[in-house]
């Protein structure tokens, strides 16, 4: 058993020495893994504010930012030791590929259609971005 003294002194028993040890990197251990858990969980709200911002909107249309209303973030998975969140269009998935990376489109002139290509409009990839370069700096602070 361990005996604190008024000083701040610890004095522990040989035979208790590992014990002790064990327990005080246990604690260590859940606190920092508490920690990184909230870290993924702040970047992924930063990250899904910049998603949005950077989701297209077309404001001459029916949809009114249907799309950009439907992305969100959810826990993909957590272990004790681990957490894995995931930003994704919810009911608008297929649409996401097509706006990220841009597709043909055939224009109809007569009788034949001009095939050319829209745009790609980047928004996933930065969010992306944003949390690979933030991520590690923010789990390197909350250890400190």
């Amino acid at each position: 058993m361990a005996l604190i003294k008024s000083n701040g002194e610890i004095r522990i028993n040989v035979n208790e020495f590992s014990k002790a040890v064990k327990s005080q990197l246990k604690i260590y251990s859940d606190e920092v893994i508490d920690r990184q858990k909230k870290a993924v969980d702040d970047i992924t709200k930063e990250a899904l504010v910049i998603l949005k911002n950077n989701a297209p909107v077309q404001e001459k249309s029916t949809r009114k930012g249907k799309y950009k209303k439907s992305l969100k973030s959810k826990t993909d998975k957590e272990t004790l030791v681990s957490k894995t969140n995931v930003l994704y269009s919810d009911g608008e998935a297929s649409l996401t590929h097509l706006l990220e990376n841009g597709h043909a489109t055939v224009k109809k002139h007569g009788r034949y259609g001009q095939i050319s290509r829209t745009k790609a409009i980047r928004h996933f990839g930065v969010a992306n971005d944003y949390i690979e370069s933030e991520l590690p700096s923010e789990i390197e602070k909350s250890i400190k």
